[in-house]
């Protein structure tokens, strides 16, 4: 199988969750985002390749080729079941975790699932899940509690999972880190404090494994932290605004890692397709590859730009900026709710 893109929809007029296969995004010949070339490519219809009713809510990881919904929510009753997706039968079969979950974080690492959080009361707070030999074995308590809801990053170079809590009554600036292989945890050696910035999720980790990135859906900033240089950084992707509609209400997106310097944002179109045909119910994705850079001091870009965001000599500053994009028309009704390498 060819690398690819997949991502799923929820069609609010046929009611089903639909998945879609594309090509990881290329450069198309562009260096950056005055291309035009790059920027206004026409975009392409698609058809799903495969319509479910797996539960939108749940959290969709691939292993391999194998692609995989974990838990979810649906007629009032919280989910144990790992749902693997079969394409050719248009139809999936389920495995099953220790505890119900919904939208729980997952990890896949050496092809194994580490699934954290979002659970009942009563359940398991994270557990490990091995789609070779269809079992789960809970994982080891934290040293922390309210890390029901967590943010988490995966260290593949290092074999660990970073895990922070994102909830009121935890202690917002303490990480953790979990060995994979030697099934411990232990504190980060330095604090990091979430409560500043609007994160969510699984990071996309760039830089062997220092840079975690997300993306704040409402503003499409992305917000970085750097685990060698211990800091923050925020910053707009430079010419995205000429790839897609960034006015009116917030839309779905989702960022993942593409290599260790380029990230992979899907996002949806607040006027869908109907700009280019009115009163069509086709909804709009750009699929946009963006170049991450972290640099010293002022290097990069004119003058202008460099003296409007220097700071002090020798600062670290952080720029994204598109690198290509491509646009696709899904089918009537089609909504975006996130996406994955494959």
């Amino acid at each position: 199988m060819e690398e690819c893109i997949i991502f799923r929809t929820r069609n609010w007029i046929t009611g089903t969750n639909d998945f879609y296969a594309i090509a990881v995004p290329v450069d198309f010949g562009g260096h950056g985002s005055n291309n035009t070339d790059v920027l206004f490519l026409e975009p392409l219809f698609l058809e799903p390749v495969l319509k479910t009713t797996v539960p939108i809510n749940s959290t969709f990881v691939a292993v391999g080729a194998s692609l995989l919904c974990v838990g979810g929510f649906t007629n009032g009753n919280t989910l144990f079941e790992i749902y693997r997706l079969d394409a050719a039968r248009e139809d999936s079969c389920a495995e099953m975790m220790l505890s119900p979950r919904v939208e729980p974080n997952v990890v896949v690492m050496d092809g194994k699932l580490y699934i954290m959080g979002c659970q009942s009361l009563d359940g398991i707070w994270g557990e490990c899940f091995d789609p070779c030999c269809k079992k789960s074995s809970p994982l080891p308590l934290p040293p922390s509690d309210g890390l029901l809801n967590t943010v988490v990053a995966p260290l593949h170079s290092s074999k660990k999972i970073l895990v922070a809590p994102v909830f009121p009554s935890a202690p917002q600036d303490v990480a953790f880190v979990y060995h994979v292989e030697d099934k411990v945890w232990e504190i980060l050696d330095h604090k990091i404090d979430f409560s500043k910035v609007f994160v969510k999720g699984e990071a996309a980790v760039l830089r062997n494994s220092t840079t975690l990135c997300w993306i704040n859906c409402n503003t499409r900033m992305v917000q970085a932290y750097d685990l060698v240089l211990r800091k923050w950084f925020i910053s707009p992707i430079e010419g995205l605004d000429k790839v897609g509609t960034l006015v009116g209400e917030p839309t779905a997106c989702s960022l993942f890692r593409l290599d260790d310097n380029h990230l992979c944002l899907l996002w949806e179109d607040y006027f869908g397709y109907s700009r280019y045909s009115p009163n069509s119910a086709h909804g709009l994705i750009h699929c946009t590859k963006v170049r991450v850079l972290i640099s010293k001091g002022a290097r990069g870009g004119s003058k202008k730009k460099r003296k409007k965001s220097k700071g002090a000599r020798g600062e670290s500053i952080f720029n994204a900026f598109v690198v290509s994009s491509q646009s696709y028309v899904l089918a009537p009704g089609a909504t975006l709710v996130d996406g994955l390498a494959l």
